[in-house]
């Protein structure tokens, strides 16, 4: 349920920002990245990471052109990825990726970078800016001038200290991954043939 004012001023300038060229831009690519995460499983390693290699670092140029609107709604909770669905995304990417999920993260301490590294994961990242952008794309297709007004207004709150980092994150890690000269195809087992089997007998 939304609570939101309807000041025709606000209103006004609402629209201007939601049906932005920079607005819809973003909502098209979002929809398009969040589409080719569902829809991936039949996708190479090697061709996953190219499509990735491309999509990543387009997202975030556009995040950084988001217009940041004035919110006109009290609440914006609703969510429209349930944890299994990010639990499948998480675990969808891990398998694409494996054994090339985890990359090393460096710690910060009062924005300061400590010694300290953690081990992180590509499909974790990669599902939290799943969720991010599909929660946003939910909202914004309700079509409602002041939820959709206040959609982009979260996400560009959130794009400053949350998904926008993690996505920076994956734009270097992906460009590692396309450039290293790591092989991303899994080893295919061969067939048994007829000798294996006797020779097993």
């Amino acid at each position: 349920m939304y609570l939101c004012t309807s000041f025709s001023d606000n209103r006004m300038d609402a629209k201007q920002l939601i049906y932005s060229r920079e607005t819809l831009e973003f909502a098209t690519i979002a929809k398009e990245f969040c589409a080719y995460l569902e829809t991936c499983d039949e996708s190479r390693p090697a061709v996953f990471v190219g499509v990735c290699h491309k999509l990543l670092p387009l997202l975030y140029y556009k995040g950084t052109l988001l217009p940041h609107p004035e919110p006109l709604c009290d609440d914006l909770n609703e969510q429209f990825v349930t944890e299994l669905q990010y639990a499948q995304i998480e675990q969808k990417m891990a398998r694409m990726l494996a054994p090339n999920d985890e990359f090393m993260l460096l710690c910060q301490l009062d924005g300061r970078i400590t010694e300290d590294v953690q081990v992180a994961s590509l499909a974790e990242h990669l599902a939290d800016v799943y969720q991010e952008l599909k929660n946003f794309e939910g909202r914004f297709s309700i079509g409602n001038d002041e939820i959709m007004n206040d959609a982009l207004w979260e996400l560009s709150e959130t794009f400053a200290d949350r998904w926008g980092e993690r996505l920076a994150r994956l734009v270097a890690e992906f460009h590692r991954l396309r450039h290293s000269g790591i092989d991303l195809e899994p080893p295919v087992k061969p067939r048994p043939t007829s000798d294996d089997l006797w020779d097993e007998s």
